[in-house]
């Protein structure tokens, strides 16, 4: 059995999850989604385009 756990985020998740953790910390939303951009392993751009496509949605 392996060690790693997969799972799929939607746009909608990662922006709650932005809006959670920027709650929760106190942090400014540049900072928390410059670090959860890099624990996700994609670019700030590319979390920028998904949060913004939820927001559209």
């Amino acid at each position: 059995m392996s060690d790693t756990l997969s799972f799929t985020l939607s746009g909608g998740d990662i922006k709650t999850l932005v809006d959670e953790v920027e709650e929760d910390t106190g942090a400014d939303r540049s900072t928390v989604r410059g670090v959860v951009a890099d624990k996700l392993g994609m670019p700030l751009w590319a979390l920028e385009a998904t949060l913004n496509e939820g927001d559209a949605a």
